[in-house]
């Protein structure tokens, strides 16, 4: 199913549609913006195809923040690579590509001819990683810094982080 045909009157609005369990948002004149997957009514993962990051990437931290707020539980399945390919409109070997690197970073277990479920053991992290982090954020801190961000606002931003892992883009 391509994109549809809009007129001219809807050149700048987002229109969105549902198909099955998946919200598409369609823009006019560009491709697809955001395509979200929803199980028992809740967003389970939203997919970007405009940020430059891989789709892959952007499946591996849906999963992990759904698993976080707690809209995905302890063992509780994932959709089948299937159903999410064909969900999320992206090729199957990128869906498996995402759950197997969950799987290897102890995010997920595999049950063969039974599917992909939450676990329930949360993975540990190096002291490598640690200090990767840590570089990562002292450098984001500092270009904040440089760009005029307050201390008051980067404590307001990483107090509402703790809080919620979902960034609303409207919140900087």
């Amino acid at each position: 199913m391509g994109q549809p045909n809009f007129p001219a009157a809807f050149s700048h609005a987002i229109l969105i549609f549902r198909f099955l369990t998946c919200t598409v948002v369609y823009c006019y004149n560009t491709t697809v913006l955001i395509q979200i997957v929803q199980f028992g009514g809740e967003d389970v993962l939203r997919i970007d195809l405009h940020t430059g990051k891989a789709l892959y990437e952007q499946i591996i931290e849906g999963v992990k923040a759904e698993i976080l707020s707690g809209v995905l539980r302890e063992g509780e399945a994932l959709p089948s690579i299937r159903q999410m390919a064909l969900e999320l409109r992206v090729n199957p070997n990128t869906v498996a590509r995402a759950y197997q690197e969950l799987e290897r970073q102890g995010v997920v277990t595999t049950a063969q001819g039974r599917g992909v479920f939450v676990s329930g053991e949360k993975p540990g992290y190096s002291p490598q990683e640690m200090a990767a982090w840590k570089k990562q954020l002292v450098r984001l801190i500092t270009e904040m810094r440089f760009r005029g961000v307050t201390e008051n606002e980067i404590n307001a931003l990483l107090d509402g982080l703790k809080a919620n892992t979902e960034v609303d883009e409207n919140d900087a």
